[in-house]
């Protein structure tokens, strides 16, 4: 969740809260995952918080980024993208971040490095036009 935009008012985040607020992703098919222990780690969604006082506050959660990701089917080459552009694999000129944090480190676990690879791929798709099939 760490890797989700700073600021909701960057292309990035305006972004991806009009995709959440679009496509309804509300994270319930993933939640319901989650109650079948052998799916997620987690029991609940970790969440993320924007905004404050003088400005709207915004929560977005982990099952609704799974949702977007794992629960659409086959990514589409502009999906892939999108979602990639969200994470932070790819830059507001949709072209690719290699940043050190991009690629698997020592210390990450197998499912960060499970999703950091994923993601490098869905970026590497959305760029190339070519979709990602997820046999799920």
């Amino acid at each position: 969740m760490s890797r989700l935009p700073v600021d909701m008012q960057s292309p990035q985040g305006v972004l991806l809260t009009r995709a959440i607020t679009d496509f309804g992703y509300d994270g319930s098919v993933i939640d319901v995952g989650r109650r079948q222990k052998q799916f997620y780690q987690a029991d609940k969604a970790v969440e993320r918080r924007w905004g404050g006082f003088l400005r709207k506050k915004t929560r977005v959660n982990s099952s609704q980024i799974l949702q977007m990701v794992f629960a659409v089917g086959s990514l589409q080459a502009s999906h892939a993208k999108m979602v990639a552009y969200f994470m932070g694999f790819l830059n507001d000129a949709l072209e690719l971040v290699d940043a050190e944090s991009n690629f698997p480190q020592p210390a990450d676990d197998a499912g960060t490095i499970e999703l950091k690879l994923f993601f490098r791929i869905a970026a590497s798709a959305g760029t190339q036009a070519v979709p990602v099939f997820i046999d799920a």
